[in-house]
């Protein structure tokens, strides 16, 4: 059995390897992507198979599903056999969609409560991608009513993580389904950004938590060092103001500067003004 597909069964209580020839074979043909032979075989295991046999073909029937790949897309069907492993597996990946089909409706009815029961499943077993998710569900509100002060606990549990790096020991492999289920839970660069980004603005604003700018300061910079052009914009504008850090018009020059030469319009705006104030000259994009 591959390595990938190892690691699935693991998650969902593997003890000793017995015979799984048909599983194998079924690997095989997703890894050769003979996605209808693989369907064929690990259908009769995901309706009468033992665990946890069962639940690795049903997660992997329910990404052919979504994805159409060697059967028709069907979202419904899919959400059907991701929602059975759920019921019988931990693994996160698997409680994370489901808990967003639902938050998005897809294949499932549209229900956030739903959406925050799967999500939490993945978000308090460390799952960074999941407690981002929940994060930004709290930040929007459940029937328009936001909750702050879990969108920034959730966000925080992001940020305490370390992130992966393409190449490194944390590294996500994304090119297959079996590659996606077994993710290992640090937030990518991007997921790391996002949520720094977000935890900074509740700061700024005060907004279930409270209004705290050296460390919204400390949260953009980091989200800016990541290419976060909105973070590097909103950083500018604090070194222009004296928010969280000393007032620097050459530094928040530089700020917009980057974000500007990247087509970030606020940037360009936010900049030009400041070059006509005759605070400051033009700076190459050279970094503060």
């Amino acid at each position: 059995m591959g390595q990938f597909l190892k690691k699935v069964a693991r998650s969902v209580g593997l003890g000793k390897y017995q015979d799984r020839t048909l599983l194998e074979v079924a690997h095989a043909a997703y890894r050769s992507r003979d996605f209808e032979k693989a369907h064929r075989l690990l259908l009769p295991l995901a309706e009468q198979g033992e665990r946890p046999y069962r639940d690795v073909a049903q997660i992997i029937l329910g990404g052919l599903y979504f994805a159409g790949q060697g059967v028709e897309k069907d979202d419904v069907t899919a959400a059907r056999w991701m929602r059975l492993a759920a019921t019988s597996s931990n693994v996160p990946f698997v409680q994370r969609s489901v808990g967003n089909n639902f938050r998005l409706g897809q294949g499932e009815p549209k229900d956030l409560r739903e959406a925050i029961k799967g999500l939490r499943k993945a978000a308090v077993n460390g799952h960074a991608p999941s407690q981002l998710d929940l994060g930004k569900l709290f930040e929007d509100g459940i029937d328009g009513i936001p909750d702050y002060e879990k969108a920034a606990y959730w966000y925080r549990q992001v940020i305490a993580q370390p992130t992966y790096t393409p190449d490194g020991p944390n590294a996500k492999k994304t090119d297959s389904m079996i590659e996606a289920i077994e993710a290992d839970h640090h937030p990518s660069n991007e997921e790391f950004a996002d949520a720094k980004m977000r935890l900074g603005l509740l700061l700024l604003d005060g907004r279930g938590v409270p209004k705290d700018y050296v460390e919204a300061a400390r949260h953009l910079r980091d989200a800016a060092d990541l290419g976060r052009l909105s973070a590097m914009t909103l950083l500018g504008s604090m070194y222009e103001d004296g928010l969280g850090v000393s007032q620097d018009f050459a530094r928040a020059a530089s700020w917009y500067t980057i974000a500007a030469e990247n087509g970030f319009v606020l940037a360009q705006d936010r900049l030009a003004i400041l070059l006509s104030s005759g605070k400051v000259q033009y700076v190459p994009s050279s970094g503060p």
